[in-house]
């Protein structure tokens, strides 16, 4: 690459870059070992609750003992998922947003990066992140998300850049330092801790 030096301009984040955010993150996790388990608890937790009220108004549900398990595992089996897989990241995500809300005016930050990795700058504060510590480079139509673990992720707003061609050398530069650290072994390790990382 020509460039190796590349900066936003300053900004703040919104509610609709959280909820940009928030659906990556939906799309990513939706269907992990975690949500599997959860959707298995549910499903389990949903036959009892079944069971328990046939016992109580068994007029309401089928006699045929066949009929009554079929009605059983497809109930809980569609509720389950529904609370697993779609409500509960919206529920989150909802979350996140409403939080994002009710705090005070969000610090202005940067962000700058170059072939080792990026850089956030907040409230004076500089936090440098290597290229080999990123897990995932995600853009979307209104944000540049940095994975710096599974489930967080800095939020790069498309604002934040002076001119599309500036936002666009940004963004194929993230995904190209990403990409070139995956692929080199020998590539050395962050000295900032996992756990100094934020998701906004």
């Amino acid at each position: 690459m020509t460039e190796t030096h590349l900066s936003t301009e300053p900004y703040r984040l919104k509610a609709g870059d959280i909820a940009s955010f928030c659906g990556v993150w939906a799309q990513r996790n939706r269907f992990n070992r975690i949500s599997l388990i959860r959707f298995g608890v549910v499903f389990v937790v949903l036959i009892i609750i079944f069971a328990a009220g046939r016992s109580v108004m068994p007029e309401t549900y089928p006699s045929d003992p066949v009929l009554i398990g079929v009605f059983y595992l497809l109930a809980a089996a569609f509720w389950a998922a529904l609370i697993s897989f779609f409500l509960q990241p919206l529920l989150i995500g909802g979350l996140q947003i409403v939080s994002h809300l009710l705090k005070a005016a969000p610090p202005e930050q940067s962000v700058s990066l170059d072939e080792t990795g990026f850089t956030k700058h907040q409230n004076g504060a500089v936090k440098t992140t290597e290229w080999t510590e990123v897990h995932d480079v995600k853009e979307t139509a209104r944000t540049l998300l940095i994975f710096t673990r599974p489930n967080s992720a800095l939020i790069v707003p498309k604002r934040a850049f002076a001119a599309p061609e500036n936002e666009h050398r940004f963004v194929l530069a993230a995904q190209q330092y990403r990409d070139h650290a995956r692929t080199t072994p020998t590539a050395s390790k962050s000295a900032v801790p996992a756990d100094a990382e934020q998701v906004f």
